[in-house]
């Protein structure tokens, strides 16, 4: 009897498993909770429908306007992925972003796959450019954990100081107002050499 009971508590269990990954990687459930994509949001980036893995990863509403950040399959956690020449994952399996609003059903393309906006506030006003940063953190943390995080921003502040020795280079990447603020709320320590784009 004991080993039956074992063996429905096991089966039971791999059920569950199989069942949440299904909904989760068929665009059904979204790792944040969140809904799932409005069918009219396919209008402007026709692309998502190639794949089967994609999601609203942060959502936020501002006078009749809904601000979509959707994103596609999952960030790469291979440890050698941050390493240079490192072999990249096969593009269907890549992950990537897209923003996008939402108003009177139309849908606007904001920022396209690989397009990074040096900052969200060109588009909308700061408390949404806030709110979806904040969403997309929350994500990142849950994905690559607190120190792999907080190690990246450290390394943004080692390669800004060995470049500001060098008179042909000027900066790194420079962070978003709102990508800084995000960090912070979630109790990041943003050193203060790394550059902030200005909005």
């Amino acid at each position: 009897m004991i080993k039956i009971q074992q063996f429905l508590n096991l089966f039971f269990s791999i059920l569950f498993v199989v069942l949440v990954w299904s909904s989760f990687s068929s665009g059904t459930a979204t790792p944040n909770g969140s809904t799932s994509i409005p069918q009219t949001i396919y209008t402007c980036v026709p692309e998502l429908q190639k794949y089967p893995n994609r999601y609203v990863l942060a959502s936020s509403v501002d006078r009749g306007t809904t601000y979509y950040i959707i994103a596609v399959n999952q960030p790469d956690t291979r440890p050698e992925a941050s390493l240079d020449g490192a072999p990249s994952l096969p593009q269907e399996k890549q992950y990537w972003e897209s923003v996008v609003s939402l108003k009177n059903g139309q849908c606007k393309l904001l920022v396209g796959r690989n397009q990074p906006p040096s900052t969200l506030t060109r588009f909308m006003a700061k408390s949404q450019a806030q709110a979806l940063e904040l969403q997309r953190i929350k994500r990142y943390v849950q994905v690559y954990g607190r120190k792999k995080l907080q190690q990246g921003l450290t390394q943004l502040s080692e390669q800004q100081s060995v470049l500001a020795r060098r008179s042909s280079v000027s900066s790194v990447d420079a962070l978003a107002p709102e990508t800084k603020w995000a960090y912070e709320q979630l109790g990041f320590t943003v050193p203060k050499n790394i550059p902030i784009v200005k909005p």
